[in-house]
């Protein structure tokens, strides 16, 4: 049997993945750029080395900072 979705919050906004996707996953099939953002889960910071080991629970909230450039 195919894994049930949960929902977690990415930016303020509710979304649905598989249960026990990693973070590498969710963030590689919403198109983020693989070097460019941090990440934080439930406001706790997750270092780039933890994204494929740390799977999302439900109502997780997530956020991605991308970094901009100005002068």
């Amino acid at each position: 049997m195919g894994k049930q979705l949960i929902e977690v919050v990415l930016n303020g906004d509710a979304m649905a993945c598989k249960e026990g996707e990693s973070l590498a996953a969710f963030l590689e099939r919403l198109g983020y750029p693989a070097d460019d953002f941090a990440t934080a889960i439930n406001e706790t910071f997750v270092p780039r080395s933890d994204y494929d080991n740390r799977q999302l629970q439900p109502g997780d909230t997530i956020e991605v900072v991308v970094p901009m450039q100005g002068g």
